[in-house]
């Protein structure tokens, strides 16, 4: 139906026989469906596509007139409305040379071409990170360590202290996600750093490095930075789309 309905105004939707009346006798389902009601239906689909357009623009610092051609990807992307809605947000139609289907493929072949191509043609691509990384402070706000778009591999470091006297151990949540409320973002997991030397709240300094890998395997170590004493063996998280 979502096919046809690229090419005209209405189209049937029947099932026959897909239940049984309560008297025994079969039952079809036959409803016509427009084109009207299906752009109803997909339509916040659509409005969340021209949002995801806007903010790749904004970390970009584009704007649609930057842009030089608009490449259409997968089955959908041949809706009427979706290539009028993208035709006024980009003040141009999208181009037509790349067929939708393929677009994938086109461009995963044209990658592993340059891989061994020594041309001034030779394609670079950078892996980054999706959504920001980072650690719950003690008022239950997002520490951000790695921003959004951040390229793989990376690292970073941070400091911490005990906020309590003697303190044995600190929990460390990890967490993925743009909210600045830590908790409204995806747990990726807890760092629990044990084996703090008894100290006075404030005296006991802690450094921990956190690398991101190129496969998004986020791994963690810290120690302690007077000593030099390791407190925690390396822990392993996998990080959402890196």
């Amino acid at each position: 139906v979502k096919i046809e309905l690229s090419s005209c105004a209405e189209k049937e939707f029947f099932i026959p026989f897909i239940t049984m009346t309560d008297d025994g006798m079969p039952k079809d389902l036959s409803l016509v469906i427009t084109r009207e009601d299906y752009e109803v239906l997909v339509s916040d689909l659509i409005d969340h596509t021209l949002e995801t357009c806007v903010q790749v623009l904004d970390d970009a610092g584009a704007s649609p007139a930057d842009i030089d051609e608009v490449l259409l990807v997968g089955g959908q992307t041949r809706m009427p409305l979706l290539e009028e809605r993208i035709t006024k947000f980009f003040g141009r139609s999208p181009s037509k040379q790349v067929h939708p289907d393929e677009a994938v493929a086109v461009g995963a072949a044209l990658f592993a071409h340059s891989l061994a191509d020594n041309t001034n043609t030779k394609l670079q691509l950078l892996d980054v990170i999706p959504m920001a990384i980072g650690i719950e402070d003690f008022h239950g706000n997002m520490h951000i360590l790695f921003d959004r778009n951040s390229p793989v591999p990376n690292q970073r470091s941070f400091q911490f202290t005990n906020s309590r006297d003697n303190q044995a151990a600190l929990v460390i949540r990890i967490y993925q996600g743009d909210s600045m409320v830590a908790r409204e973002n995806t747990l990726l997991g807890e760092f629990i750093l044990s084996g703090l030397r008894p100290g006075a709240r404030g005296t006991v300094r802690v450094e921990a490095i956190m690398s991101l890998s190129v496969e998004g395997i986020l791994s963690i170590y810290a120690h302690d930075i007077d000593t030099g004493v390791t407190l925690e063996q390396q822990v392993n998280l996998s990080v959402e789309g890196a």
